[in-house]
């Protein structure tokens, strides 16, 4: 099971909000992807070295508000192409996702093979949701590049299974392999997801000695 937001929505709210150009807004998928796999943190920054064309552009927007929503377009769109190219490896084995209608359309050729539910109330269901998940599956937002998180303590906590994308931070907390089962790329993801769903004592040696972690 995977829990979160298909980011589809959000990042096109912000998209009307900040009103770009056409150049900015033609551009906007290649750049999101582009600054998903470079490790600068600050997409103004990424866009002056990068797309140096394009920054007259950005600073024509004119206000911080809509050059905000530009750069949070840009993040957004850059975790929503993420997670939907992570979630597309587990679709052989027909993940349930709690999230928003975005999913919906996130996965071209692929109804039928996944289920999804609403969004669930992170104080209230999501504690006794995680524990009923053999495999519960994270892929962090590339708002953090290096920061895990919250999933990382919250389903562990719950005496629950993670398998998660690997983050700069993780070894400073967690031992890969014995108190965490991390995934480098997303290429690894549907071998692992096989392999841990095929080994329930794996699995529970691996969520106890989190939680102990925790």
């Amino acid at each position: 099971s995977f829990v979160g937001n298909s980011m589809a929505v959000k990042t096109a709210k912000r998209i009307e909000y900040a009103d770009p150009g056409p150049g900015l807004r033609a551009a906007l998928p290649g750049m999101a992807r582009a600054f998903g796999a470079h490790p600068e943190w600050s997409v103004r920054a990424f866009l002056k070295g990068h797309f140096p064309e394009l920054y007259p552009d950005f600073e024509a927007l004119g206000t911080p508000a809509r050059q905000l929503a530009f750069e949070t377009a840009v993040i957004w769109e850059s975790t929503r192409q993420y997670r939907a190219d992570c979630l597309s490896r587990l679709m052989e084995f027909s993940p349930l996702i709690a999230g928003d209608e975005g999913w919906l359309g996130a996965f071209p050729g692929c109804e039928g093979r996944f289920r999804r539910i609403p969004e669930l109330s992170y104080y209230d269901e999501l504690p006794g949701f995680y524990p009923l998940s053999e495999v519960n599956f994270n892929c962090t937002s590339l708002q953090m590049k290096g920061a895990v998180n919250q999933r990382v303590f919250d389903v562990p906590a719950c005496g629950a299974f993670l398998l998660t994308d690997h983050r700069a931070q993780m070894e400073r907390l967690f031992e890969p392999g014995r108190e965490v089962a991390v995934y480098s790329e997303p290429g690894e993801i549907a071998d692992m997801a096989r392999h841990y769903l095929s080994a329930p004592a794996e699995r529970e040696r691996i969520a106890r000695a989190a939680r102990k972690r925790v």
